[in-house]
Formats: structure tokens, sequence, C-alpha cells
């Protein structure tokens, strides 16, 4: 017992000690007593005000901040009313500098056993330092969180712009991993093959593709990732609408700091260019060929019509200077008179082998102008009743390569009908069609054929057929044949008008 009655003032002691010097002021009083409060040693030092006033709780509640003393009363008001047993919360309380610090206080009620009333105690711990170390770091989360929000929106529209951009390309666009499955890929792309975008992502050329083509555009990737840069391949692909081929450019794919993670490619459908492009080559040996074939038949026009009568008109004035010579003045004459119609007939003949080459009205005049120029001379020619052209241009030339591609037209088309139809009459019309093109219509009342076994006789009607053909489509028009046995023929090309130039009417 007398070891703990010595205990008892040390602990006194110690209270003293942490009331005076510790960080906790400790308040205690009557709220209708203001004489009554009493704050603990170290109250002016946490506080930073002093705090003895004859007011008591009053002077606390001023110094309070005014958006503070709202919660503190409704606080304390639930603590006397038996609501709660204690209510603790934070509050800035004014320092005498002017300035607040923030304190944490707790508040309960007490009774006194030794008379019976309650008092008001609190506990206050100055929280400065903690608030405004929180304060900060709440302030770094709403600025870190402000900055993943604006990144993250930043982020958004970079996919955004770059879906756009993928989307606005008509090619296909995609990006490979190192494995060979496809990360992105544009809707052209996934289309190719009759996926979305979304079905395409995840897959390889294996799932996609059979094994022999999927094999190669897996040797494309690795030969594009080895090299370092962009290369070009050629590659085939079956697709819903058939074999296609695509010309792709291929680089690897990189991260930041220059690792390869795949293959990024951009592959164009070049099927139709392809075609084109062989259709061209057809075209031009077909050319070549048509050329030729028109130096043979000028070369055997001349050697069986000119050349076989220059030789005979030579041969007769050989003749007349022999009878000259012999004083056979009459006969000799007679002779030189048959050279004189011999050669008129031969400046004709090359006049008709010069206007079948390049008749120069087509060039002076324009093609309505020739075209009446020639059927004229078929008429006179062929022994037709009539050979007519109706012209609906307006007077206006077209392009050269045009005007020289319908005339050819016309020009076989009627050396068809004078060597082949046995017809009476034609036709030719020559007119503006309700497309902006120029359509050419030779008709004649002939014979007719059947087109399926000209097309497969090979002679010189199918080919004069395939000229006109090639000839029509080399400057982007279509030639139609209609005719049958005993019903006569039509021949129409419709071919692009183009700008018109002024020119000569007949």
């Amino acid at each position: 017992m007398d070891q703990v009655g010595g205990r008892v003032p040390a602990v006194d002691a110690l209270g003293g000690r942490l009331l005076a010097d510790g960080p906790m002021v400790v308040c205690r009083g009557l709220l209708d007593d203001p004489s009554t409060w009493r704050f603990s040693a170290n109250a002016e030092r946490v506080l930073g005000w002093p705090v003895a006033s004859p007011d008591g709780l009053a002077t606390w509640v001023e110094r309070m901040h005014p958006d503070d003393r709202g919660g503190f009363e409704a606080a304390l008001a639930r603590v006397l009313s038996g609501k709660a047993e204690q209510a603790e919360l934070h509050l800035r309380l004014r320092q005498a500098s002017g300035g607040y610090r923030w304190i944490w206080t707790l508040m309960r009620t007490e009774r006194d056993d030794a008379t019976g009333q309650r008092y008001m105690v609190g506990y206050d711990l100055d929280v400065t330092d903690r608030m405004l170390a929180e304060e900060r770091v709440r302030r770094q989360n709403q600025e870190l969180e402000r900055r993943i929000r604006d990144r993250a929106t930043e982020l958004e529209n970079a996919n955004a712009t770059l879906r756009a951009v993928l989307e606005g390309i008509a090619d296909p666009v995609y990006v490979k991993d190192a494995d060979g499955r496809y990360v992105l890929v544009n809707s052209a792309a996934a289309g190719s093959v009759g996926l979305r975008p979304e079905e395409y992502v995840g897959r390889t050329d294996h799932e996609l593709f059979p094994a022999e083509v999927a094999g190669h555009l897996r040797a494309d990737d690795r030969e594009a990732t080895a090299s370092g840069g962009p290369r070009r391949f050629r590659e085939m692909l079956d697709t819903p609408e058939g074999p296609r081929v695509y010309q792709a450019v291929k680089a690897p794919w990189r991260d930041a700091t220059g690792q390869i993670l795949g293959v990024v490619g951009v592959s164009r459908d070049v099927t139709e260019q392809e075609r084109v492009e062989a259709e061209r080559r057809r075209l031009l040996e077909r050319l070549h060929d048509v050329q030729e074939e028109e130096r043979r038949h000028i070369a055997v026009d001349l050697h069986d019509g000119s050349m076989q009568g220059l030789a005979m008109l030579g041969y007769k004035l050989a003749r007349a200077r022999v009878l000259l010579e012999a004083g056979e003045t009459e006969p000799a004459v007679a002779l030189v008179g048959e050279c004189e119609a011999d050669v008129a007939g031969e400046v004709e003949a090359l006049r008709r082998t010069l206007r079948d080459l390049r008749p120069l009205v087509l060039d002076q005049h324009g093609l309505e102008v020739a075209l009446h120029d020639h059927a004229h001379a078929v008429r006179e020619r062929a022994g037709l009743a009539s050979c007519r052209v109706t012209a609906r241009l307006g007077g206006r030339r077209l392009d050269p390569s045009t005007e020289t591609a319908l005339f050819r037209v016309a020009q076989q088309a009627l050396a068809n009908v004078a060597d082949h139809a046995g017809a009476t009459s034609a036709e030719v019309l020559l007119e503006r069609s309700a497309a902006g093109g120029v359509t050419l219509r030779v008709v004649d009342d002939g014979c007719g054929f059947d087109p399926a076994h000209v097309q497969t006789a090979g002679d010189e009607l199918g080919f004069g057929l395939t000229a006109m053909r090639e000839r029509v489509e080399a400057i982007g028009g279509r030639l139609t044949i209609r005719t049958a046995p005993g019903k006569g023929t039509t021949v129409e090309a419709l071919v692009p008008g183009g700008p018109g130039r002024p020119g000569a009417r007949p």
C-alpha cells in the first residue's frame, strides 16, 4: 500500500506534464456557466490564442472559421441531446496572427459523481500539418486524375483519328504481331475475305487462307521484317469475289525503342489493272498484226494492180516506138492513145489506194465530209441504188483519234457491204448519243450472215469484223453487230464523245 500510495503523486505529476507539454488540449466546463470552463496548461501553445475568457465557449466559437461553426453547433447539439455519446470533427480556429489552424476536436459529456452535474469535455489536437499534407495529396490525386482523364481523352481522340484514317483508306491496311496474328485491320482488309474487323483481329493467315497462300504471306512478312524497311510484294488471295491480285507494301512494326514487334502492311487490289494491262498488250499485238495485214493488202494491190498496169504500159510504149521507127505512124498513134487511157486508169487506182490508206479530206474537213465522200465512192463502185449519210453532230468535229477510228469502222463496214452483202442500199448515221457519246451506225439490206460462223471461220469478213471491234475498244468504245441470214446487217459503234471543235459541213 505504501508503494502504491507513493506512486499516485508520481502519476499525477506525469499527467500534469502531459497536459502542459503534450500536443492535445483538454477542456471541461458547464455550458451554462462560463466561469467553470478550464483548459489544460498547453492550450495557448497548441491553439495559439489565450483561452482564458469570461465568455468561455462563446469565445471559442467566435474564433472558429465561419464555414465550420454550423457543423460544430450541430455536433454539439447531438451530444447534449443524448442522440450521440460523442462527436468528433475537424474545424479551423483563427490564430492571434490572423491565420487559421486545423483542429481535431472530440466532444462528449461526463457526469460528476460528487455533484451529479453533467460537464462538457473536449479534446483538441492541432492537425494542421496532417490536413495540409492530406490536402496536398488530395490536390495531387486530383491533378493526377485530371492528367489521366486528359491522357485517356487524347488516346480516345488518337484512336478515333487512327480509325477514321484507316476506314478512309479504300485499300486493305493491317498490322500483325511477331506470331503473324492480326492486331489491327480496317474494314477494307476484313471485307476482302467477307469478315468484320472484330472477326479478323486475333487470327492468323493460316486461319483465313489456304495453307499455300498463308505460307507465301508469312514468308513475305519475314522478308519485310528482316529487310528493316518497306518491301513490295505481289500476292494472290482467294476472296468472295474470286482470286484477286494485290500489290502489297510491308514494313517492320516497331515500338518506341525500335524493337520490331511485327509487320504493318497496305495492299492494293491490282487485279483489274493487270487485266487491263494484259488486254493492252493483246491489243498492241493485234494492232501490229492488223498493220502487217494492211501492208500485205497494199503490197498485193500494188503488185496485182499498178505494177501490172505499169508493166503493160511499158510494153505498149515500146511497141509504139518500134512502130514509129518502122514508119507506121497510124498504129503507133493509136497505141499511144491506149497508153494515155491506161495512165489515167492507173492514176485513179492510185488515188483510190491513197484514199483507202488515209483520205486527205478526213484531215482537212473532218469525219462528216469524209463519210459523204467515201459513201459516194462505194455507191459508184458497188453499183448501189443508194448509200446515204446522215450526220447530226452540229457541224462540230471530234477528237482526231475518234474521227479516225469511226472512219475506219465505216470504211470496213461499207467494204463488207460492197464485197459480201449483195445489198442494194446502205445508210450511215452519225449522231450524239443520249449519254454524251457518239454513235456510228451502218445499215444495209443485204443477205446478212451468221455471226457465230464468221467469228470461227477466220476469213476476210471475220478479220474485218475483228479489226472494227478492236479499233472501237482501243478508244474505250463498244461495237455491236446485229444480223442474221437474209435479214441485212447493222454495225453500231458507241464511243466517248470528248470535247468537240468547230468543223466544216459537207
